[in-house]
């Protein structure tokens, strides 16, 4: 009798699952995705499945275009598409033999170098290479603002996938060409279960006017449901991706207050200042140069 139960439990449980993951909202989305949110929300977790998934698309159906040239004596074949970021992504393998995405470089974005067709660009934190103050940068209203609006023409049906904490913080050039933001509103794990919902609102952007889709009356916003990996080595890809920037930060002298009050009140130091460039040269960014030795 006890064995009934449990069974008649399992089943309720993968037909709960089964259920969510099939009537769950789908994404709907053009070759240029934004995924925004807190931190913790699920954006990259979002934005990474979804990029797999139209990888894995272009790449087979490529091999597939190519074996039938191959049957039918057609010498030339289309390019593998590749997925490029700007983190690394697990793209095959389990255990030792794993494979990951390809290295982004600024060439990529600034179109000095090319990239295989049908290929899949993923970036996170889009406003760290081109935040709303870059107005005054010609590279950024140029050349980022070409590489955006023509991505589906000179990719011939590649893909470009962002995350961002706030859409507001890119670039309005940039910003204007994106269409549809996922905003990650809450991530939530299923207790006991390898199942985990994510809130999210879908905010269409359009000559400057931001309107919320609108799927629930109340807030605006749908769910989502998805699956998480059974076992660690599964992941795709690691969400402390950037930690190592952290490790190269200086260790200082910690101070413990004594009491309640304080008479000290934080300011940024004056950054122009020469005297205070060596100090605080660590917290640039790395250029490529300085990355490769």
């Amino acid at each position: 009798m006890l064995n009934l139960i449990l069974w008649v439990v399992l089943i309720i449980i993968v037909g709960f699952i089964v259920w969510k993951l099939i009537t769950s909202y789908k994404y709907q989305y053009g070759h240029v995705v934004l995924f925004s949110g807190a931190p913790g929300k699920g954006k990259t977790l979002a934005m990474v499945k979804e990029a797999l998934k139209t990888y894995y698309k272009n790449y087979r159906n490529v091999k597939i275009k190519n074996w039938f040239r191959k049957v039918f004596g057609i010498k030339k074949r289309e390019e593998i598409p590749i997925i490029i970021s700007n983190f690394p992504i697990k793209t095959r393998g389990t255990f030792r033999a794993k494979e990951f995405s390809y290295k982004l470089k600024i060439e990529h974005i600034l179109l000095l170098e090319r990239l295989p067709m049908k290929s899949v660009i993923v970036i996170s934190e889009y406003a760290s290479i081109v935040d709303n103050m870059s107005w005054d940068n010609p590279l950024a209203r140029i050349n980022i603002d070409e590489q955006i609006r023509f991505i589906r023409q000179y990719l011939k049906g590649g893909y470009m996938f962002m995350d961002e904490q706030a859409s507001d913080a890119i670039l309005i050039q940039a910003r204007r060409r994106i269409g549809s933001v996922y905003n990650m509103v809450e991530y939530k794990k299923i207790p006991l279960l390898p199942v985990y919902r994510l809130k999210i609102r879908n905010l269409s952007i359009s000559e400057d006017i931001k309107v919320v889709e609108d799927a629930n009356k109340e807030d605006m916003s749908t769910h989502r449901f998805g699956v998480h990996p059974f076992w660690p080595f599964a992941k795709s890809y690691d969400t402390y991706a950037f930690s190592e920037r952290y490790v190269t930060v200086p260790k200082g002298e910690l101070t413990q207050y004594k009491g309640y009050k304080t008479n000290h009140i934080m300011s940024l130091p004056n950054y122009n200042l020469k005297s205070n460039l060596e100090s605080y040269k660590h917290l640039l960014p790395k250029t490529t140069d300085e990355e490769n030795t």
